[in-house]
């Protein structure tokens, strides 16, 4: 079954040029410069699984509420911040962790909790 089956695009899967765990972002086929990440699909891809991350972060986040209702209590949560390659073009290690960051799209999420 494709990655994407019911959100549009049932022809396109996980990416296989994304390299493997060893692999530096640049040996790639989807994260080197101007590589797979810029095209339709890699945008489709990268938008799809971004909006999964903060599904199940409004998901972990209602469920919270729903524990704590009537309670005097203020929640907080922690994203962990990834730097590596941050300042590569493709922000590799931001994109594979969901946060669909580049230098010319602002992939915070933290403004979409508030």
């Amino acid at each position: 079954m494709a990655a994407t089956t019911g959100a549009g695009h049932p022809k396109w899967n996980l990416p296989d040029n994304a390299g493997e765990y060893n692999n530096t972002h640049a040996s790639t086929e989807f994260f080197r410069p101007n590589g797979t990440y810029l095209t339709e699909e890699g945008k489709f891809l990268l938008t799809w699984y971004s909006n999964k991350l903060l599904s199940r972060g409004n998901q972990i986040l209602d469920e919270a509420n729903k524990a704590f209702l009537g309670f005097k209590v203020k929640l907080a949560a922690k994203v962990s911040g990834i730097h590596w390659c941050y300042k590569d073009d493709s922000h590799a290690a931001e994109l594979k962790s969901g946060f669909y960051n580049l230098k010319d799209r602002d992939g915070s999420i933290f403004k979409l909790f508030m």
